[in-house]
């Protein structure tokens, strides 16, 4: 773990009261606390965050972001860039933060978190508290695939069966594949064109955690988060497989209120 640790900003507050089509909250809103912007896994949306939104610190003010494509905004056309997407995510927090947010994605969402953060920290020095990744290897570890390398519906639900966190009767019901596999797809594009590049690093420091039983990520792929921050770098395993923060919160929250009180330590 790194000693060095960047200066703390004072704590982020909520500048727009107006609504967003972006942020879904699952506890009431709580102004001048950090809020904790919350980026979610290939396939899925806000709700995944629905459990850790309830347990999460209460120096925290979860924000889940909804993707379009899916659930209230399964009317829109997802997003199948990467810059796309991170922009459009960052241009929302800009418009409604005036200070340092913690920034936590599961999966794929650790990597749009992570291009997030990168355009946070580029607008304005001290705007990242702490990114905190599940389930995802570091930007090293990611080689994009040739748009013929996209996997089939075929091989979406095979994926989704080895993975072991989707139920059986779920990948045999039809109507439930109907809903999945579109903003799967959409999103195994966006990853399929991806090529993550090696500057700049992070200000904000950085914990990586993985599911113990995970099939699809290691614990020396998640260490390699190290190498994109010169903040602190913390790396954990928690009980689980790859989604296992949609079983268990509490590594995660263990994370997320480590980062929260060093950050107060140090201002």
């Amino acid at each position: 773990m790194r000693t060095a640790h960047p200066p703390v900003p004072p704590p982020l507050t909520v500048t727009s009261s107006s609504p967003s089509p972006w942020i879904r909250r699952y506890r009431p809103a709580s102004e001048g606390r950090t809020p904790l912007v919350c980026l979610p896994p290939a396939g899925a949306s806000a709700s995944f965050f629905a459990a850790l939104s309830r347990d999460a610190p209460a120096a925290v003010d979860p924000w889940a972001i909804a993707l379009p494509g899916r659930e209230a905004r399964l009317g829109e056309p997802a997003m199948t860039t990467m810059a796309v997407l991170a922009d459009a995510v960052a241009g929302e927090l800009v418009d409604r933060l005036d200070g340092p947010a913690v920034l936590l994605g599961h999966s794929m969402g650790g990597s749009v978190a992570h291009e997030v953060a990168r355009r946070l920290e580029a607008r304005a020095a001290g705007s990242v508290l702490h990114l905190v990744v599940g389930g995802r290897g570091g930007p090293a570890t990611q080689r994009a695939l040739r748009p013929d390398g996209v996997p089939d519906d075929a091989a979406l639900v095979y994926g989704l069966a080895a993975a072991g966190d989707t139920p059986r009767e779920l990948l045999e019901d039809p109507d439930v594949l109907d809903l999945l596999l579109p903003p799967l797809r959409a999103d195994y594009a966006l990853l399929a064109a991806y090529v993550p590049d090696d500057a700049p690093r992070l200000t904000a420091g950085i914990t990586a955690v993985v599911g113990r039983d995970d099939p699809t990520t290691t614990e020396a792929g998640v260490a390699t988060w190290a190498a994109a921050t010169d903040g602190p770098f913390d790396a954990r395993t928690a009980p689980g497989g790859h989604l296992f923060l949609a079983e268990r919160t509490d590594e995660v929250v263990a994370a997320i209120a480590a980062a929260v009180a060093g950050a107060a330590d140090r201002a």
